[in-house]
């Protein structure tokens, strides 16, 4: 980047120097400055002309943008005049097109270039012509390369750094098939209504349990297996499937098992191994021995059999592996892992363009670390209509306040949306749009002011992504929101970036409302194979072996407007989803429908202001659809809303009757074997 100091524009090599800045704009080899499509800007102004050439940007605080850019007038016949213009511009990013857009300039300030240039101007001073340029600006709006502005700050800005958990999750590993069969806490079974099958509701597979035959089945894949003992790992490939499956809902959460009826028992294919969990763990599939390829000019190898991101050292004899941004640290793969407190060397050498590159961006120090903890900080804006907005909000019994350390906030698991309440008021996040009200029955409103206390946070609550969405501005019409990556779990610790915070969340349960527990996962960090997209700069969920789910803390949950669970596998292509954070993108694209550029403020419709057409208003990413309250059972299936028709969930292992309420069930007891 070519930088010339303020104080030594006005020399007389100003011209050669303008010149030059004019020629880096056309070298992609300038990283500072990137090849957009707004410059060189032409303004026109009677028989005048305005050229801004492109700028140096100098400073960028998220919503203003601040650069110096060379500036030609042109007069007719008249001798150019060649200044130097300080702008200023807001700034309006849409993430899922990597592009900026810049609009209501002002002129801060602008210097004539040399004296040579300042004596013909005649009657032209800097002041007049400041005023010109700013009255031509006035109406400018144009996109610019969202990528280049970002190289151009990565590494100078100071970010925060995210107090996260140092917790390992376990982690298992297998050289042969296997699949991660995860439960949120004690398995929790729900009858499936008209049927005498009960349905596995806080995992990540589909899983039944027959309370005629008592066995399980699992359905893992396109392959259905069947247990006794759940926890005990060991599983056949059954002769029949209970005939009720067949009376299972044609609705949505049923597609994958539809898809697999009728069954036809197939006694040749191999079983997978079957890792049972009722914790976050995480799961790394070898094809067979570990292969190891050198990296060149490193005491490095990376294993090339398997999709995890696992990496062994040669000096050390030790593997690294990445999961969820963290790295971990084993003498062999079966081993116990660490955490791995401090990196070799030889990570931060990996190149950019190896098959496992994109792993540089949780190696602190890195340039592309710099560049992914930068993008996880460019705000996503949107500018609502509060006549337009709106959401429906219901609660399993009457709502529980749980205090947030800290502050003065109160936390409301209990309830369809994420949910806060501060003196009086509840403040409620739905697709990064913030709506209050004065009671919980409503109405709910969109939030013109917020309690300061929402962005104090602690990230060891489960509420700590809500702070990551701020109230920027508000007008009579249209309040303007904006949220950056910790509302979809990326955060910046220590230079680099991760995927959650680390710190466990049980599931929120309800009693007393209803004649059973109600179910609310809450966030998580591991357990769904999190991994990093350079080309969208977000986190990915979900692996082979981790289910069409995603995966730990991507289970169903409870929707008490219409007293139905729904799954989030609508993620893969539904545009009307439940939380943004859910949007996973199943990493070798086996399961459903890819969803990566899924945009919280695309599925507001037209209660957005589209950024393009409404100055500098709201940037929608790819276009959507409403969100309307989920509708009554009966029209589940013509509308495509994901739901799950339960009859009266079993509160006891299934098929047993329920001793002592307080106990509540919620734990599966392991089946005595017989001596």
């Amino acid at each position: 980047m070519l930088f010339v100091p303020r104080g030594r524009l006005r020399t007389a090599n100003i011209i050669r120097i303008w010149l030059l800045l004019s020629l880096t704009a056309c070298l992609s080899t300038v990283a500072a400055v990137p090849a957009a499509t707004g410059w060189p800007l032409e303004l026109a102004d009677g028989p005048s002309r305005v050229i801004v050439q492109s700028p140096m940007y100098t400073n960028w605080d998220y919503l203003r943008l601040t650069m110096d850019a060379p500036v030609r007038f042109a007069r007719g016949g008249e001798a150019p005049i060649y200044a130097t213009a300080t702008l200023i511009a807001r700034t309006f990013a849409s993430r899922p097109e990597q592009k900026l857009l810049l609009r209501d300039f002002t002129v801060a300030e602008l210097h004539i270039n040399s004296e040579t240039e300042r004596s013909a101007t005649g009657d032209a001073s800097p002041e007049e012509l400041a005023k010109q340029l700013g009255r031509l600006l006035a109406e400018v709006s144009f996109e610019v390369d969202l990528t280049g502005v970002v190289a151009t700050f990565a590494g100078k800005k100071r970010l925060p750094s995210v107090a996260i958990s140092s917790d390992t999750p376990r982690i298992f590993v297998s050289r042969t098939p296997a699949i991660l069969l995860q439960f949120d806490g004690p398995p929790m079974w729900l009858p499936v209504e008209g049927t005498k099958l009960s349905m596995g509701v806080n995992t990540n597979w589909d899983s039944f349990y027959d309370n005629k035959s008592t066995f399980y089945y699992l359905l893992a894949g396109d392959l259905w297996l069947a247990s006794h003992d759940i926890y005990a790992g060991e599983w056949v490939i059954p002769k029949s499937l209970p005939k009720e499956i067949k009376h299972v809902p044609h609705t949505p959460d049923f597609e994958l098992v539809w898809k697999n009826l009728p069954y036809k028992p197939n006694p040749d294919r191999s079983i997978p191994k079957v890792f049972f969990t009722e914790q976050a763990a995480e799961l790394v599939l070898l094809e067979g021995d570990p292969v190891l390829e050198p990296i060149d000019g490193l005491e490095l190898a990376w294993v090339r059999n398997t999709a995890s991101d696992l990496f062994y050292h040669t000096g050390e004899k030790r593997y690294y592996l990445v999961i969820a941004g963290r790295w971990f640290t084993a003498a062999k793969p079966e081993d116990y892992w660490r955490s791995a407190t401090t990196l070799p060397d030889a990570l931060s050498r990996i190149p950019e363009d190896h098959p496992r590159g994109h792993v540089l961006a949780h190696v602190p120090g890195t340039a592309r670390a710099e560049q992914e903890a930068l993008w996880s900080q460019v705000p996503q804006l949107a500018k609502v209509k509060r006549r337009e907005a709106s959401v429906q909000i219901a609660f399993a019994g009457k709502p529980q306040y749980v205090p947030i350390d800290g502050t003065a906030l109160l936390w409301v698991p209990n309830a369809t949306l994420p949910v806060v309440a501060h003196a009086g008021t509840l403040y409620a996040c739905h697709h990064a749009v913030w709506f209050r009200a004065s009671q919980p029955q409503g109405p709910w409103q969109v939030a013109d002011s917020l309690p300061e206390e929402i962005y104090q946070i602690p990230s060891r609550s489960a509420a700590f992504h809500l702070s990551f969405v701020r109230l920027v501005e508000s007008d009579a019409e249209t309040v303007t929101f904006g949220y950056s990556g910790g509302y979809k779990n990326t955060f910046v610790h220590e230079g680099a970036v991760v995927y959650g915070t680390g710190y466990g969340h049980p599931p929120a349960l309800q009693y007393g409302a209803y004649a059973y527990p109600v179910y609310f996962a809450q966030p998580s960090t591991f357990g769904a194979g999190a991994w990093y997209s350079l080309q969208h700069h977000v986190f990915l969920r979900g692996r082979t072996g981790y289910g069409p789910y995603g995966g730990f803390g991507a289970t169903s949950r409870y929707n008490s407007v219409t007293s139905h669970y729904f799954r989030p596998h609508g993620l893969y292509g539904v545009e009307n989803v439940d939380e943004p954070e859910l949007a996973f993108h199943p990493y070798t694209g086996l399961f459903g429908k890819v969803a990566v550029n899924y945009e919280p403020y695309a599925t507001w419709g037209k209660a957005i202001i589209p950024w393009r057409t409404a100055g500098g208003s709201a940037i929608a990413g790819r276009p959507g659809t409403s969100s309307p309250p989920a509708p009554p059972a009966a029209e589940a299936s013509k509308s495509g809303t994901v739901t799950i028709q339960v009859g009266t969930p079993v509160l006891t292992a299934p098929g047993e009757r329920a001793e002592a309420p307080a106990s509540h069930g919620m734990q599966t007891p392991r089946k005595k074997k017989n001596n």
